[in-house]
Parts: structure tokens; sequence; C-alpha cells
């Protein structure tokens, strides 16, 4: 402020889930492949990244296959294979509608497979009872920072691999 003192200011910030984040961008993409404005493979395939985050029937009537439900039942490496999936779905999706900007989407989903690799690892430190295990947790968080590289250059399919192999990584130990 105008005599050099300080302003305190608040902010009101909530933390979610990665299940829930998925099934917010789920349900984001859902209503943005009914557009008629998008081309028919772009709508196509947003549908099919759509249906590996909720499962193939929606998320309704107790859909098991989804990333989302998966997240839920901490079967992370298996969500996390479907998250891979719904994201290369939107590459395509993108590639078959240059108007069509999914980067938000796509970060987010990549960025919460990082943050089911960085929750493997807490646990895998946690439960981490020998040398050997001691190893695959080194390489799990060597393999999260080459995501991050990854991720900063917009590759975000690179980035992916790299978070799921520090998933199975740091997964081994527990």
């Amino acid at each position: 402020d105008k005599d050099g003192g300080e302003r305190a200011y608040n902010a009101s910030v909530t933390v979610l889930a990665p299940a829930e984040v998925v099934a917010e961008t789920s349900d984001d993409l859902a209503a943005l492949a009914e557009s008629p404005a998008l081309e028919p493979e772009a709508a196509e395939a947003i549908e099919s990244a759509v249906v590996e985050l909720t499962g193939n029937t929606g998320g309704k009537d107790g859909a098991r296959n989804g990333a989302t439900t998966l997240l839920e039942k901490d079967n992370n490496t298996s969500a996390v294979t479907k998250i891979g999936k719904a994201v290369a779905d939107l590459l395509d999706a993108q590639a078959a509608d240059p108007s069509l900007d999914l980067t938000a989407e796509i970060n987010a989903l990549v960025s919460m497979v990082k943050a089911v690799a960085q929750t493997e690892i807490e646990e895998a430190q946690e439960a981490a009872s020998s040398p050997g295990d001691q190893k695959r947790i080194d390489s799990a968080l060597q393999l999260v920072a080459e995501g991050d590289t990854l991720l900063a250059a917009a590759d975000y399919l690179g980035a992916f691999d790299a978070y799921l192999a520090a998933v199975q990584a740091a997964s081994s130990v527990h």
C-alpha cells in the first residue's frame, strides 16, 4: 500500500482428488463432444476419451472400467493407462479439427497422472524395506523429473509415458 506497509489477502483454494479432476474433465469433454461445430472425427475421438475416463456406461449403472472409478478404488496403474488412452484420443481430436484446443484438458489429465505417481512414490517410501525398494523409488523420482521436462515441452505422450513408468516403479515397492 501507499505507506509501504504490508497488505494481507485471503484466497480460497479447493484441492480435488485425482478422481474428481478426471470426472470434471470428462464432464466438460462430454459436453464438448455434442457440439455440432466439431468435425465428426474430432467428436468421435472426444467421445472415445470420455469412455476411457468414465467407463463404457458413462460412469452410470455401476461402470467399473473407467479411470475415475479405478482411481477411487486405488487401481492406479489401470487408471493411469486409461488416462493415457484418453490423452491420445484428445490429441487425435485436435489433429482432426485444427480449430480445437484441448491443451487445458490434456494438461489436467497428464498432471493427474503425475499426482498419482507422486502418491505412489510417497506410499513406496513408507513401505520401503530394502536397497532394491529404494532403487525403484529413486527410479520413479527420476521418471517424474523426466516427465516434468517433457510436459514443459508440450510432449504430452512422452510425459505420460514417464509418469506411467514412475507409477509402475513405485507401485512395485508396496
